[in-house]
């Protein structure tokens, strides 16, 4: 019997997944104090609290928005700009996790749903996103955030869009 139990219990670590020790493999931990930091930051900006937004990130962090080279002040001033054209902006369907990899490299991923309502025209806008923070002695470094600002844009700029 002890024979069955050990092929069994080999078995099964087996399907599960053995951990490796491949640069890009690791441990992927939603507990992790960074991913806590990015939740933060997502109540922060959708408070419209800038402050609180900023103080994860190095001050020479670089910030790419759909692929666009932004610094942390420039992605700022234009975040909290949307409050301006936006009000009750709130994030959905969040899943947050950090990364730490076997190369030493630490990302936070977070996807969620972003919402807000068109101040001048009581529109309702959702558009789903993604955004990843590399991390380095305790802060954000470098991030990533990505959208399809199509509806976003043409309603800041106020024209009418179709919402779907």
């Amino acid at each position: 019997m002890n024979k069955i139990s050990l092929a069994l219990s080999l078995l099964l670590a087996a399907c599960a997944g053995a951990p490796n020790n491949a640069d890009w493999s690791g441990v992927i931990d939603q507990q992790d104090a960074r991913t806590a930091k990015i939740v933060e930051m997502s109540r922060a900006y959708c408070e419209n609290d800038s402050e609180t937004w900023v103080k994860h990130f190095a001050p020479e962090a670089l910030v790419k928005v759909n692929d666009k080279d932004l610094n942390v002040e420039e992605v700022t001033a234009i975040y909290m700009a949307g409050h301006g054209v936006f009000k009750d902006i709130h994030h959905e369907n969040i899943t947050c996790t950090t990364m730490r990899y076997n190369n030493g490299t630490v990302w936070t991923n977070y996807w969620y749903d972003w919402h807000g309502t068109v101040r001048s025209t009581g529109q309702n806008l959702k558009v789903r996103g993604y955004a990843c923070f590399r991390w380095q002695d305790g802060k954000v470094v470098e991030s990533y955030n990505a959208f399809d600002p199509t509806q976003y844009n043409a309603l800041a700029a106020g024209t009418s869009a179709e919402l779907k």
